[in-house]
């Protein structure tokens, strides 16, 4: 089993703050894992798995946009780009 990753590790990688991964558990925007404290306690831990993460940095991967030309004008040397 891979091990668990704490808030703090998880804003590192990201780049981010612990509050924002705080935030996106809170709004469960980010994968993760529940742990209670003691027996019938209300006091949860929260981790991440490190594959889970990467997995949804590579969801959240916005592709570069293309640029395609279309057609060269010879005559006049212009390029249409779209």
């Amino acid at each position: 089993m891979e091990k668990l990753l704490r808030a703090e590790e998880v804003a590192e990688i990201l780049g981010v703050s612990k509050s924002w991964v705080r935030d996106a558990v809170s709004r469960q925007e980010i994968p993760h894992i529940k742990l209670r404290n003691g027996s019938g306690g209300r006091n949860t831990s929260v981790r991440f798995r490190r594959s889970e993460i990467e997995a949804f940095v590579r969801e959240k991967e916005v592709p570069a946009r293309r640029l395609y030309i279309d057609r060269v004008d010879l005559d006049q040397g212009h390029r249409a780009v779209s």
